[in-house]
């Protein structure tokens, strides 16, 4: 059994010269069980749109076999519609549709997750909203579907209320390495450190397991 991960740089694999950045999918393998394999598809920078266009969307579904689970987190980007990589909200909706419909004709299971949170404040201290309605679009094409859905923008929130704020700031890559959009030294507010990448993905796992989702098992 699969797991094939399509995502943003928030869940890719990292190499070590931009240590100490890793997304949750490369450390999404340390709480699957022995027998399932986790492939990481995800990309930094890229869109439903642009993920597609250039190949990586082919190349996953080149790789589903019966029975495998796709999970599918993108709206980081989408957002950006002033830029290239953009996808308008009816477009994105369109586009985690058409996900859904060659994900099924391939024999594969589709899991959505909304975007993780960014560690971003306003000067009162709130938490800001920066990812708009494309969040929402993830929670109802899931419900349109019936596809099993985390929330992990939700989870994050909720992890921040509970820990504070400075809890919430451990799980992002500080400082920023060399080559990264973030100057160097400083806190990088959308991508998560080792630690933070192994703790994002537990709550992910566990969050599956709690609410007992049909790939509960693949799961310690």
């Amino acid at each position: 059994m699969k797991i094939l991960i399509a995502g943003d740089s928030t869940a890719a694999n990292y190499k070590a010269t931009l240590y100490p950045m890793m997304g949750w999918g490369q450390a999404l393998e340390y709480f699957a069980k022995p027998d399932v394999e986790v492939l990481n598809f995800a990309m930094p920078g890229r869109s439903t749109k642009s993920f597609r266009a250039e190949g990586h969307w082919q190349r996953l579904l080149d790789n589903i076999s019966q029975g495998d689970w796709i999970f599918i987190q993108f709206g980081h980007n989408d957002q950006k519609i002033e830029q290239e990589i953009g996808v308008q909200e009816d477009d994105f909706r369109n586009n985690l549709s058409r996900m859904y419909d060659e994900v099924r004709e391939r024999g594969g299971n589709v899991l959505l997750l909304t975007g993780v949170l960014r560690c971003a404040y306003d000067r009162s201290g709130l938490l800001i909203e920066t990812q708009g309605n494309y969040p929402q679009i993830i929670r109802e094409t899931a419900e349109k579907f019936a596809l099993p859905l985390v929330d992990a923008q939700s989870i994050l929130r909720e992890f921040e209320k509970r820990n504070g704020r400075m809890a919430l700031q451990e799980l992002y890559c500080y400082p920023s390495p060399p080559g990264n959009w973030v100057p160097p030294g400083a806190l990088d507010t959308s991508h998560f450190s080792i630690s933070g990448a192994h703790k994002v993905a537990q709550m992910i796992a566990d969050d599956i397991k709690r609410q007992q989702l049909p790939m509960a098992d693949l799961f310690y």
